[in-house]
């Protein structure tokens, strides 16, 4: 890649990402993803951005103790 391309390839993410989250955006979206997660045959853990860090990583410590059948 040239450095035109990627100068372009960077700001059509970023072009993406700022739509992410709006719920009327048609593409790759967070409405979309939400509604993937809801047809998947598994636990799916949804951990955001609200969240504190640690309080991430005590979730996901604490669902993998879970799924290990480990609640030590």
């Amino acid at each position: 890649l040239n450095d035109e391309q990627i100068k372009r390839n960077s700001e059509d993410f970023l072009n993406w990402a700022k739509q992410y989250e709006n719920p009327d955006f048609e593409g790759r979206s967070l409405r979309l993803h939400k509604k993937w997660m809801k047809l998947l045959d598994c636990d799916v853990m949804e951990v955001d951005g609200s969240m504190l860090l640690g309080d991430k990583v005590d979730r996901v410590i604490e669902k993998l103790k879970l799924m290990s059948g480990n609640h030590s």
